[in-house]
């Protein structure tokens, strides 16, 4: 996948840009705010038609406008795609691809993919199982629209749940309770399941990565932390996770919410058979979030046959040169997007076919060879 040209029209702090990028590796120089993430930010939204930045849609319109407005042609699969998106203050966000209206999300992202590593994602690690299982669920939701919508089903049950759980303290509601416990626990069997399987796969990918990034002196493994049992079989799995719902009803029913399911669990990630939250430096946090990117990067393509795009922002600020060495080898075949702050990186990226742009005022200047 490729992104052949752009526009952001009154997005950010951007009025109106348009510009052609390398199909290998785009760097953006600048000094801080003067829009370098921005710009990447644009790109993401384009392909996931969502911000990595924020929930709210209206935040990307520049200041003194009402809407917003991307494009951009986009190369997947060898055919070129013209995508448009428009974000109102006034109307709901409206998608088209090659001149055609999209009204679901879903049908907008389902064939593009881009892979995002910015300084927000170090909460992955720092922060609360949350920010884990989002990173997880984004993962796959790229790949598996199925996932998706068990993962909004489950929501809805559980909250449904959690409803009944706090009107059950003043009246018997417990039948109606255990309906809400088997529909649970079938969707909590393919959430988990998939969950686990895709594990799986990041882990063997991410464990090589992180080794060649440490110099071979530590390894990284991950842990699925599940407070529901597994089993292959499913049905097994169903009945299992059916039974704790129900064994944990009292306690349920004296906390007012739902205390065991997929959004309980935990991902822990481990360097040397040591919690990396825990006992990880911060150039060790790095590296594990740059490992389990760089495998998304390769299970997407195995997955969907083409490389996604690779969007960096300020990755190699703290990193040391071995370090950026390894990266840089390592995003061959992607179009790759990197924003830093200091030229001193640059000689890590050094190669006729990379472009730099300079960030100025809003405004790019230029497009240099490298």
């Amino acid at each position: 996948m490729k992104i052949k040209d752009i526009q952001l029209l009154h997005f950010r702090n951007y009025e109106n840009i348009y510009f052609t990028p390398n199909e290998k590796i785009n760097i953006f120089l600048g000094k801080n705010a003067q829009g370098k993430t921005n710009l990447l930010e644009g790109m993401g939204y384009l392909v996931s038609g969502k911000s990595f930045r924020t929930n709210s849609d209206k935040e990307v319109i520049s200041f003194d406008e009402d809407q917003s407005y991307i494009r951009a042609l986009l190369e997947i699969y060898g055919y070129d795609h013209l995508y448009e998106l428009k974000i109102s203050k006034m109307e709901k966000k409206r998608l088209r691809i090659d001149g055609e209206e999209v009204q679901r999300l879903k049908e907008f992202k389902r064939e593009g993919a881009a892979v995002i590593f910015g300084p927000v994602d170090m909460n992955m690690i720092k922060f609360s199982p949350q920010n884990r299982r989002k990173y997880l669920d984004d993962v796959i939701i790229q790949l598996d629209e199925w996932y998706e919508k068990n993962l909004n089903n489950y929501g809805k049950i559980l909250e449904q749940r959690n409803q009944l759980l706090r009107k059950a303290k003043y009246r018997n509601l417990t039948n109606l309770l255990d309906i809400y416990n088997l529909q649970l626990a079938e969707l909590a069997t393919e959430i988990i399941s998939t969950r686990l399987e895709t594990m799986k796969i990041l882990n063997m990918s991410a464990k090589n990565i992180y080794r060649h990034l440490a110099s071979y002196e530590e390894e990284l493994s991950t842990r699925y932390l599940s407070t529901l049992p597994y089993h292959k079989e499913k049905k097994e799995m169903i009945h299992a996770i059916y039974k704790k719902y129900h064994e944990s009803s009292e306690l349920d029913l004296e906390k007012g919410r739902t205390t065991l399911g997929p959004h309980r669990d935990d991902i822990q990630f481990l360097i040397n058979g040591h919690d990396g939250k825990l006992y990880g430096s911060q150039g060790q946090q790095r590296s594990i979030i740059l490992a389990m990117k760089l495998a998304e990067v390769e299970y997407i393509k195995d997955k969907k046959g083409f490389y996604p795009i690779l969007l960096l922002d300020d990755v190699f600020s703290e990193l040391d040169r071995e370090r950026k060495r390894f990266l840089t080898e390592s995003i061959v075949g992607c179009q790759c997007f990197i924003t830093m702050t200091d030229s001193i990186d640059l000689r890590e990226l050094k190669d006729r076919e990379n472009n730099l742009y300079k960030i100025e005022n809003n405004k790019i200047i230029g497009a240099n060879v490298l």
